[in-house]
């Protein structure tokens, strides 16, 4: 059920960066708004992944 939901979530997103020029009818979105999420996602996102490990490093460090 969960790699169903995966699968049909990931389509989705392909399908809505096809470009208009494909062929196929203009689905909304283009690649300048898919960098445009993407770079404003991905620094953000690392941040507070990489605190997130550190924190958990810690934890674990104190435990020992």
């Amino acid at each position: 059920m969960k790699i169903s939901l995966g699968i049909t979530v990931l389509l989705a997103g392909l399908w809505l960066l096809v470009p208009p020029f494909s062929g196929l009818p203009y689905q909304g979105a283009t690649w300048d708004n898919f960098k445009a999420v993407f770079f404003g996602l991905v620094p953000p996102l690392m941040i507070f992944l990489g605190g997130l490990i550190i924190w958990i490093e810690m934890e674990d460090r104190k435990g020992a």
